[in-house]
């Protein structure tokens, strides 16, 4: 593949086309899916994680995504939403995943939350594992957009296609989601 395609409109501070790299997975092209990958994996990865509540099952849903990228990136209109349209399919994954393992939530794999640096102080992991148990105490809907949001770096507008929701419905979620993670973790203190 030629640099243009990876590089196509991006300097090195901003995000690739995704919709240029989606189109050029369509062809085969690995180099894409690799980019398209590293642009992706922590929204893909907060999206599988707010379904399946299990890290191990995320990271696994993360890679069924990409091979569902691989295998149906030709599926992709141009004039949609490429990251909203990587997550909502992330998203379908992680729910099959999740019907075929016959599994319900489970809360107590809320230890950490996803790091994207993997370098962490010791009081900045208690830090995320407080978090993250304070995560594991929320409602499933309102976890998932928080985890969307922060994580996953998804606007409130595309988490409400995502979730297939009204915004104002998303912003709710978040706003009280955030109220109440102030609350648990001012009690934890």
């Amino acid at each position: 593949m030629s640099d243009a395609v990876v590089c196509a409109g991006t300097t090195a501070t901003e995000e690739p086309d995704l919709s240029i790299l989606i189109h050029a997975v369509a062809r085969h092209d690995r180099t894409a899916l690799e980019s398209l990958y590293h642009a992706c994996r922590q929204s893909v990865y907060a999206v599988a994680l707010g379904v399946t509540r299990d890290r191990q099952l995320a990271e696994d849903v993360l890679q069924d995504t990409m091979l569902y990228l691989w295998e149906h990136a030709d599926a992709y209109r141009r004039d949609g939403h490429p990251k909203a349209w990587i997550c909502t399919i992330s998203r379908h994954l992680a729910i099959d995943r999740m019907r075929k393992n016959n599994r319900s939530v489970l809360l107590e794999s809320w230890d950490q939350i996803p790091d994207a640096s993997g370098r962490r102080s010791a009081p900045e992991m208690e830090d995320d594992m407080a978090l993250g148990q304070a995560i594991g105490r929320l409602p499933p809907e309102e976890a998932q957009v928080v985890l969307l949001s922060a994580f996953g770096g998804l606007s409130h507008g595309e988490i409400a296609e995502l979730m297939q929701l009204p915004y104002h419905k998303v912003r709710y979620r978040y706003r009280r989601a955030i109220a109440k993670l102030r609350s648990l973790l001012a009690d934890d203190m």
